[in-house]
């Protein structure tokens, strides 16, 4: 299965992309995979959720503290990058951050 993400929307497709639909109006943001059954989503306000059902419904976790220009896992861990050249990890599912480097 496929999640993406529109201005508007979460939209999921479950036969590789051709079919698609709406999982979730009314919420967009940067995406990223921490496992294979946890989804996170930071929106432009730097409210970070998860969801546990492929987007059909939402956890909020925290705030990030500004907003995010990229969003990012890599070995248990949640990276933001924020359009204020500080880059923050989440070592605990996205429930606190804290400052990994600024520019």
């Amino acid at each position: 299965q496929v999640l993406a993400s529109t201005q508007d929307a979460l939209y999921l497709s479950r036969d590789a992309g051709r079919t698609w639909r709406p999982v979730a109006t009314g919420r967009a943001g940067l995406l990223t995979w921490l496992t294979d059954d946890s989804i996170y989503l930071v929106d432009a306000a730097g409210t970070v959720q998860r969801s546990a059902d492929s987007g059909g419904s939402w956890v909020q976790l925290s705030e990030v503290g500004g907003q995010p220009a990229a969003l990012s896992s890599h070995r248990g861990e949640l990276y933001v990058a924020l359009h204020t050249n500080e880059v923050k990890v989440s070592d605990n599912g996205g429930r606190s951050w804290r400052a990994r480097a600024t520019a």
